[in-house]
């Protein structure tokens, strides 16, 4: 009875192991395929910015504000969602024989691929495996290894068939060997293998259909299996013993190569598969001119490093006892060297019959990375290379390889950036507010928002005729000073992150305001650069002004983004007036304050990154009140010609003639500048249809009539000077109609 109780615990204790397996392996085959589904979550989100900041960008890009809409726009635009999974696993296939005690397989997975321009995982089998060899539709891959499974990592699409090579090693107690791998759970999934003993009875775990079969010699086991991501196989024993065979190893290298200035490390993890057989030598070529600063691994490990003959540097490692299947070395080796050209060579392992291996290169102080030659090698994108080498990085990763030859060269060239100190201030804001008299006297008010660490005080170069009359420090009165050149100088207080403000009152002349007038002002040069420069300007209202046009368009704020915050406004700018003094000065006068109502025609201008000792300067056109009065009668009467030149014309041409005159009228009456050019641009076409000749006649004909009311009332004399009186009127208007269009065609007026 104890004997029965005992078997039936065992029993038990074996299938919640088996349960346990089978769950684990399902946990890794899931957490696999959410990745890809995540992968697709975060390529759907709209982008917030323009263009994402990699590590591997360097130097300033400048584009154009239209330029930044329109990508800005199309950013935010949200991509086409794609509906389904981005990897659909269709059917797979194991196929091989048992060869001592290591089942090697061949596997056929067929996959369906979606998302173009996205990274996707498929995985193909456990870490327990050794791949031998791996395709595509005919064509090698590389392999990478994530969440216990060997996977591909590509971005192409469609319908792929892959091909790999396995070596499953044996495991379970001596005696009664059985088989287990993770594997992909596809819908279907068939299985056959070849056994060299006859009248084994070999089980496959999960399958729905199984089938032995005799072969001459051994025992051949097909069967179907129902969806599990776990490959179970036991019912055989061991068909030799360990001492009388040799292992065979394979290896897979991991290094990660840190570049600074004078230094260069390598950090690897060597990979090895061990079957057949214990292995207890693991040996490792280094590379010339390395120092091993450290080796460890399991199994009391122990090594020494020898100088054999012609240079070559060999750690020989050892275990207390023999590694079976699966075992990891890491090694941290290092060379100091002041060469910008770098010979990258990497460990070799000896002994092993085939390794394979990844690299990734950071650089941790301040070098430009450039590959110089390669051999043996591929590149490949960072984001190919297995997830442990990434995170053990500690700088951004700008190079990566993967390399199936422990032979492989490369050359980089690391080539030492310039240091650039970084600026102790920062202007986070500039507004400032004009108000222009009718004598043309111009009163700036600025408010500085900045930030300061370690300078004592800001330079101000004024433009010409300039003079401060008053200037605050967080609404306390402070004395300017200049320097040798003539600039001032505002003293400041240091804030580290946090800001403060100045406020500076600026008194200018300017010219006093004609017919028609051309205007310019500028802002003070500060000798670091703003973030933020918004101006608003206040002209007398007697006037029609044109809009402020600087060295460059007006910019605006199109929204959130990442590569600048607007700053905070700490509403000083909105005061209803401002307060200025009239006897300070730079010389060190104490201000007064006065309060400045800010009436008439407002203007604004705004502009972003201003870069230091760059002064801001606005241009506008501005002409008196009635000057378009003139524009507009020569407009009514062009568009009363344009409506007589249509009479008796064809169809098309009278039509022409209609649109064009009453557009005219219609723009005459409603004051609208840009209207009237318009219409004015569709006459000159109507024109050129022989409609002017027309026009022209009718006007000699009706200046060559006779006018009988005033030769009756006046006399002949009187006619011809009342007529020549209109010839000078109408004269007058089209030159001064010509000068306020050539105006508008420069500066349009607002």
């Amino acid at each position: 009875m104890m004997w029965l109780l005992t078997a039936c615990s065992l029993a038990v204790a074996d299938d919640l192991n088996l349960d346990v397996e089978d769950a684990r392996a399902a946990s890794q085959f899931q957490a696999i395929m959410e990745n890809n589904e995540f992968s697709q979550q975060i390529s759907q989100r709209p982008s917030a910015s323009t263009g994402a900041k990699h590590a591997t960008i360097q130097g300033e890009v400048q584009v154009s504000l239209e330029r930044f809409t329109e990508v800005h726009d199309r950013a935010r635009q949200a991509p086409p969602t794609l509906s389904g999974p981005l990897v659909v696993l269709g059917s797979s296939s194991y196929s091989g024989a048992l060869v001592g005690e290591v089942l090697e397989l061949e596997l056929e997975l067929t996959a369906t691929l979606r998302g173009e321009g996205l990274w996707k995982t498929v995985p193909l089998a456990g870490e327990e495996a050794v791949i031998a060899a791996a395709s595509v539709d005919g064509r090698p891959i590389p392999m990478a290894r994530q969440s216990g499974y060997h996977v591909w990592v590509t971005d192409e699409v469609g319908e792929k068939t892959l091909r790999v090579s396995l070596l499953v090693p044996a495991s379970g107690p001596r005696g009664s060997l059985e088989f287990s791998l993770p594997i992909a759970q596809t819908p279907m999934t068939t299985f056959s293998a070849d056994f060299p003993i006859e009248g084994l009875e070999p089980r496959l775990r999960r399958a729905i259909q199984s089938e032995r079969s005799e072969i001459p010699g051994g025992t051949r086991l097909s069967a179907a299996l129902e969806p599990t991501s776990r490959l179970h196989l036991v019912g055989f024993r061991a068909m030799e013993d360990d001492e009388a065979r040799a292992a065979r190893v394979f290896a897979e290298t991991l290094s990660l190569l840190s570049l600074n200035e004078g230094l260069q490390e390598q950090f690897v993890v060597i990979r090895y598969n061990i079957l057949y057989a214990g292995q207890r030598r693991f040996d490792v070529q280094i590379p010339p001119g390395m120092e091993v600063v450290s080796a460890e691994g399991p199994g009391a490990f122990r090594y020494q490093v020898d100088v054999l003959s012609g240079g070559v540097t060999m750690l020989r490692g050892e275990t207390a006892y023999p590694i079976r299947d699966t075992y990891e070395l890491s090694l941290r080796l290092a060379r100091r060297s002041d060469a910008t050209i770098v010979d990258v060579e990497l460990p070799r392992c000896v002994g092993v019959e085939r390794e394979v291996g990844w690299l990734g290169v950071e650089v941790a102080g301040n070098l430009k990375l450039e590959e110089v030659s390669r051999s043996g090698a591929a590149a490949v994108d960072v984001r190919q290379l297995p997830v442990e080498l990434v995170s053990s990085a500690i700088q951004p990763i700008l190079k990566a390889y993967r390399y199936t030859e422990p032979s492989a060269d490369l050359t980089l060239s690391a080539l030492a950036l310039p240091e650039q100190e970084p600026a102790s201030g920062a202007v986070d804001r500039v507004a400032a507010d004009t108000v222009i008299s009718p004598e043309g006297t111009a009163l700036t008010e600025m408010h500085i928002t900045l930030r300061n660490r370690l300078r004592h005080s800001l330079r101000l170069a004024l433009p010409e005729g300039a003079e401060v009359r008053s200037a605050f420090l967080d609404d306390q009165p402070v004395r300017p000073s200049r320097d040798a050149s003539g600039a001032v100088l505002l003293p400041l207080r240091r804030s580290g992150d946090s800001s403060f403000s100045l406020k500076v009152i600026i008194e200018q002349q300017l010219n006093v305001p004609g017919l028609l007038s051309r205007d310019q002002l500028s802002l003070p040069a500060l000798d670091l650069p703003s973030s933020q420069v918004y101006w608003t300007v206040y002209a007398p209202g007697d006037r029609i002004y044109s809009g402020l046009r600087g060295d460059i368009a007006a910019q605006q704020w199109m929204g959130t983004s990442n590569w600048m915050r607007p700053p905070m406004q700490d509403g000083e700018a909105q005061a209803a007036g401002f307060s200025a003094g009239l006897s300070g000065s730079a010389d060190g006068a104490m201000p007064v304050r006065i309060s400045i109502p800010k009436s008439g025609t407002q203007r604004s201008y705004r502009r972003y990154w201003v870069e230091a000792d760059a002064p801001v300067t606005v241009q506008w056109w501005s002409s008196a009140r009635w000057l378009p009065i003139p524009v507009q009668l020569l407009g009514v009467l062009a568009g009363l010609f344009a409506l007589l030149s249509g009479r008796g014309q064809p169809p098309v041409r009278r039509a022409v003639a209609v649109v064009a005159g009453a557009g005219m009228l219609f723009a005459s009456v409603q004051a609208s500048t840009a209207m009237m050019l318009l219409v004015g641009a569709l006459m000159i076409r109507g024109w050129k249809a022989d409609l002017h000749g027309q026009v022209i006649r009718r006007v000699q004909e009706w200046w060559a009539k006779p006018w009988p009311p005033v030769e009756r009332s006046f006399g002949v004399w009187a006619s011809a000077v009342i007529r020549f009186g209109l010839a000078i009127l109408l004269s007058v208007l089209t030159l001064t109609a010509a000068l306020q269009i050539l105006a508008v065609l420069r500066h349009p007026l607002g």
